[in-house]
């Protein structure tokens, strides 16, 4: 059986920093790497609010699966040890469950301290907290340097801001 590092993805700059860590890991482990995206549908929101909305689930999962390939692609170039990459985009609405279920059976789980929601003053984010709380393998929390992670919240993937519901892992 081939070792497995599982990272949390949302296209935020602490996700973007916990990707090249388990890139790094998957190299010096010699392991492959399960990239996981969660998003919240439209029509999830919807649903929950009693509002009936008709965005495609399908093209928003596209949107964001398309994205984060290419945030995938952009920090494998130039690496000299490439792992093997695979990448999950899935709806729900606890991305920490769907981490730690999708960690069971691996090395590492990796995520950013920080994602795309919530409180930016707060220490932890929640779906990083609730990973260390509820995964049953070894969870690292990639934090960025303050005035890194300030710089770079400038420069996050652009196109995340325009995904509906789209909060993920970090």
């Amino acid at each position: 059986m081939t070792k497995r590092i599982v990272v949390g993805v949302d296209g935020s700059v602490g996700s973007k920093a916990a990707l090249e860590y388990a890139f790094d890991e998957a190299s010096r482990r010699d392991a492959s790497v399960y990239v996981i995206t969660v998003f919240q549908s439209a029509g999830m929101f919807g649903a929950h609010y009693g509002m009936p909305i008709s965005i495609s689930e399908e093209d928003t999962a596209g949107q964001i699966r398309c994205q984060i390939q290419a945030l995938i692609d952009e920090l494998l170039v130039g690496r000299q040890t490439k792992p093997e990459v695979r990448l999950s985009v899935r709806t729900g609405w606890s991305p920490a469950q769907i981490l730690a279920r999708e960690a069971e059976a691996a090395e590492l789980l990796v995520v950013g301290h920080r994602g795309l929601g919530g409180f930016s003053s707060a220490l932890l984010g929640s779906v990083s907290l609730q990973c260390v709380l509820h995964a049953s393998c070894p969870v690292v929390v990639v934090r960025l340097p303050r005035a890194r992670a300030l710089e770079a919240e400038k420069d996050r993937l652009p196109a995340t801001e325009a995904v509906p519901g789209y909060a993920a892992s970090g």
